[in-house]
């Protein structure tokens, strides 16, 4: 690839040429000749559409996890500043494992969301090289409850705090989300500050209480944050702090179902019948008596609970005792000839027709070369 190495950088198209930015720097590339609409329309690109759509349902799942946790990723600055497009690769992973959905439908709930546990929210640190501690935690899915507990423990040989750190102070973050109404809700709470060379004699239990619904995924989230100590007893905050997703819990009906997906149908339109014609009888299996049936006039249709009357023809017979009416001679007879008439109708019909259009035709014809004048009385 090109490099643009002028004064003057540019992003966009000009001519044959397209210019765009990556990483800090701005490189040149040939104009691409494929257009929206074959992207949009073409079958060669519908893996492109579907990779198109779970990017983009990444991308929005992103979005939400990073709200849920902004008290820790931040305002507490937790995470590093490429949280975005990594975080945007953790939710595409998880749209893959999605067992349910086909391709191109895939949902990030359905996904194991377990994997959320162990990402990290500093590239090149992580939790557990920091702190040591034993940690536990509860999520109750239905009333969105979290709490976070840390027994005594000491400090000097459980966390590898940063250099000039005199305290750390423990941070809780609990969120609900829902990936498919993009509902999201958190809860942020803190311990006080303890001293990193005095162990903690007390158990440490931080609540956070979530407005939760059904469909929902729950996180809990901890932090560790340093602090360095001055004279007049004022905390200032210091680099070096982590963060971890806890736990992941779901609240009943997590895996809604999705909306239906349109697809396209071909778009038949039925034959329509000439006034007066009528619609000639259906080419499939469907037996003679079913045929005379449907021709006897609805609003004369006898009730389904009448018994059957051996002196009218099949036609006239209750709809229900039709396929028992019909088992003897005589009455099959009577069927085929009701079957014969109704052919004979729709070949007059069919003839009669046929005459009104040929005299149309003459009488247009008729029309176009004789004077008004001289028309007939």
């Amino acid at each position: 690839m090109a490099k643009q190495c002028g004064a003057f950088p540019f992003t966009g198209s000009i001519g044959g040429v397209t210019g765009y930015k990556r990483n800090g720097q701005y490189f040149v590339k040939e104009k691409s000749t494929v257009t929206r609409d074959r992207v949009l329309k073409a079958d060669n690109y519908a893996r492109t559409r579907e990779n198109s759509w779970e990017f983009k349902h990444a991308a929005r799942s992103s979005m939400l996890l990073r709200r849920v946790l902004w008290p820790l990723a931040k305002l507490m600055k937790l995470a590093d500043g490429h949280l975005s497009p990594r975080v945007n690769g953790l939710c595409t992973r998880i749209i893959r494992t999605d067992p349910v959905n086909g391709r191109g439908e895939r949902r990030m709930h359905a996904g194991e969301l377990e994997q959320i546990e162990d990402f990290a929210f500093r590239k090149d640190t992580n939790f557990h090289t920091v702190c040591k501690v034993v940690t536990s935690s509860t999520i109750d899915t239905e009333t969105g409850t979290m709490q976070f507990t840390v027994k005594p423990f000491d400090p000097t040989s459980r966390i590898d705090a940063p250099e000039g750190a005199t305290h750390f102070q423990w941070v809780a973050n609990g969120g609900a989300v829902n990936f498919n109404t993009e509902d999201a809700h958190f809860d942020f709470t803190s311990s006080a500050h303890y001293a990193l060379d005095e162990p903690v004699a007390e158990t440490i239990r931080l609540e956070q209480q979530i407005t939760i619904a059904p469909g929902m995924v729950l996180l809990q989230a901890i932090g560790l944050v340093f602090f360095k100590q001055h004279a007049t007893g004022a905390f200032e905050r210091i680099n070096g702090g982590v963060m971890r997703v806890l736990q992941v819990g779901m609240t009943e009906q997590a895996v809604t179902p999705n909306k239906p997906v349109k697809q396209r149908m071909d778009h038949i339109e039925p034959s329509v019948p000439c006034a007066g014609e009528m619609p000639a009888a259906p080419e499939s299996s469907t037996s003679p008596e079913v045929i005379a049936a449907t021709v006897w006039p609805p609003d004369k249709a006898l009730p389904a609970d009448e018994p059957i009357n051996p002196s009218l023809p099949v036609a006239q017979q209750p709809a229900d005792e039709l396929t028992s009416a019909s088992t003897s001679d005589t009455d099959q007879a009577a069927c085929a000839a009701a079957v014969q008439e109704v052919k004979l109708l729709i070949s007059q019909e069919k003839r009669d027709q046929e005459q009104c259009r040929r005299l149309a035709g003459e009488l247009a014809t008729y029309a176009s070369m004789t004077p008004i004048d001289e028309y007939p009385d």
